[in-house]
């Protein structure tokens, strides 16, 4: 197989992922285009056409679709939130305590969370649509940071204000809970693509790249405390230009 097999058969394995199709559906219907172009002489291409439209015109029993509840959108939008929200409460906790004064939270900060979780979740029912058309999937993605953003700068009213060890404990509060929720996510059961001839992962490369895989595995247990790590950085940098 090519180079530009294995990139056909890539997108067809990512278009099913975005069509929430569980991994040994997706290994059967790879394994089946494999076989069929092993046997004709032909090119995935020429004998499937575009891997996005065939995927799209695959058939799946309901059993072989992965459902997401209100549940799996909750584990999966908390982290983000709470980060979100720890990070904005800690940095302006710390002005608050360089500037001796209450901490302030105004409506646009609160309204930009509630735009951002709508955001997200509505950006995860079109991934497919936006992975296809990358100039409009840009533009998209720009629009949300920009209105999150206005929403931000416009709305400077204050919301509601506090004391600044209350607020302290708050933001620690909600960092703790979005590193716990984000290595809860990096410690879900994957569904892997296995190949249904031989029952391999077809990737799976722990026994080829050890060292990328400990990197692999580092880097995903790192990825729980960005947010507190974002939170350590903006406050220093608060506390050093506030004023």
């Amino acid at each position: 197989m090519t180079a530009q097999d294995g990139k056909w058969i890539e997108e067809l394995v990512i278009a099913l992922r975005l069509r929430d199709v569980r991994g040994d559906a997706i290994g059967d219907a790879v394994a089946a285009v494999e076989s069929h172009c092993a046997e004709s002489g032909e090119t995935p291409h020429e004998a499937f056409g575009d891997p996005h439209d065939y995927a799209a015109s695959l058939d799946f029993p309901d059993d072989l679709l992965i459902t997401t509840t209100a549940r799996d959108w909750l584990g999966l939008l908390g982290p983000v939130v709470a980060g979100l929200m720890g990070l904005t409460a800690a940095t302006a906790t710390v002005r608050a305590v360089r500037l001796g004064q209450e901490v302030e939270i105004s409506v646009g900060q609160l309204a930009s969370f509630a735009f951002l979780a709508v955001f997200v979740l509505l950006t995860a029912r079109v991934l497919a649509a936006l992975l296809r058309h990358v100039v409009a999937g840009s533009l998209f993605l720009g629009a949300g940071l920009v209105g999150a953003t206005a929403l931000s700068v416009v709305l400077q009213q204050t919301a509601f204000s506090a004391d600044p060890l209350v607020m302290g404990l708050v933001a620690a509060l909600l960092l703790a809970c979005s590193v716990v929720g984000n290595r809860r996510l990096a410690g879900r059961p994957t569904d892997p693509v296995r190949d249904p001839r031989d029952g391999r992962d077809r990737y799976d490369r722990s026994d080829t790249a050890g060292g990328g895989l400990a990197a692999g595995r580092a880097l995903a247990a790192a990825s729980g405390w960005v947010y507190v790590l974002a939170a350590v950085a903006l406050g220093a940098l608060t506390w050093f230009t506030a004023g």
